[in-house]
């Protein structure tokens, strides 16, 4: 049986992302696997390319952040306490009663020092308000956020894949204008079922459920480690289960409104329109699951199948796992980071 190209493209893909830290030996590795599974000469010379291009591109990454992180480093130089307008850019998360997001800075006042406009930082503040795009103003103190390099440890992916080259804590937070567009409306989304979960949940539940539903890690040290111990801690990331059980819960509804509606059935098959329905949905409900990579790559294997069936194809597993993995390489120079 012949190895997909879809799943040698993702794989090599990842192969060379890999190789920008650790050298040629991930792209060597899967070309000598793909060899003795004996995928066509043409697919494994097509797939060395596409690793070949991720392995420059995640190198380029890791370099740029590298040296926007020196100049904002040695902007600032010590922490300062500054003045800042700026937009927020990342989702915020809660952890510990403490709420993590990341802004884009537009101008800035240091008491010695100074920030770059256009820097990014990532600020932890008791706001729980604030949602992507929202336009503040805030007093922070600021630091250039530490990148460390050594051989167990590389610290610089996990860093550059989240842009941020400053970190500290937002004293005063106020809104100068608020954010619109979905990715607002997805972020006041969250903030609401957060408060419900937190008003209605049993103290100790509420992080599980912030878990499974926001896909928000605050679980006590001791009931993270029962979950690793038990071995189903994986079941605490969001992923294809999650997706699955609302996505294609919404698509067999939405079929089956469909079908009881004859002039709707009548312009087509109301399995296809549900399907067609479902892709957008996917992606929304993984941005308002937290958006992590197992998320983002769960709705875009979905979003392979259900566009398969809308167009009246018939949908492939392992072909649509194949092009999440490559969809995720291809938006993200530095996918193969994320764990």
């Amino acid at each position: 049986m012949p190895i997909d190209v879809t799943w040698l493209l993702g794989g090599f893909a990842l192969a060379g992302q890999r190789s920008a830290t650790l050298g040629p030996t991930p792209l060597v590795a899967a070309i000598a696997i793909a060899w003795c599974l004996r995928a066509r000469p043409r697919a494994v010379l097509a797939a060395a390319i596409v690793g070949a291009l991720a392995w420059a591109g995640a190198a380029r990454a890791l370099r740029g952040y590298e040296r926007e992180h020196a100049t904002a480093r040695d902007a600032i130089g010590a922490p300062a306490r500054c003045e800042l307008t700026a937009r927020v850019v990342r989702s915020p998360t809660l952890k510990r009663e403490v709420t993590s997001f990341d802004v884009l800075v537009e101008r800035a006042s240091c008491d010695h020092g100074r920030v770059l406009d256009g820097a990014r930082a990532r600020l932890v503040s008791d706001a729980l308000w604030v949602t992507r795009g929202d336009q503040l103003e805030l007093v922070a103190d600021l630091a250039p956020i530490e990148l460390s390099r050594n051989p167990d440890v590389d610290a610089r992916p996990s860093r550059a894949r989240r842009a941020s080259v400053l970190s500290g804590r937002a004293l005063d937070v106020r809104p100068r204008a608020r954010g619109g567009g979905p990715s607002a409306w997805i972020d006041r989304a969250r903030a609401h079922v957060r408060g419900r979960i937190t008003a209605t949940y049993p103290a100790r539940s509420a992080p599980l459920a912030r878990a499974l539903v926001l896909g928000e890690e605050d679980l006590s040290t001791e009931e993270d480690d029962a979950w690793k111990l038990s071995g189903l801690s994986h079941l605490l990331a969001v992923s294809g289960s999650h997706l699955a059980c609302v996505v294609a819960t919404f698509v067999a509804l939405l079929a089956t409104a469909t079908r009881s509606s004859e002039r709707l059935a009548r312009r087509g098959d109301p399995a296809r329109w549900a399907a067609a329905a479902g892709v957008p949905l996917a992606f929304v409900y993984a941005d308002f699951a937290g958006a992590s990579g197992s998320a983002r790559r769960a709705a875009w294997m979905l979003a392979a199948m259900l566009g398969a069936r809308a167009l009246g194809r018939r949908p492939d597993v392992h072909r649509a796992l194949g092009l999440s993995v490559l969809a995720a390489a291809a938006l993200d120079p530095l996918a193969a980071f994320d764990v």
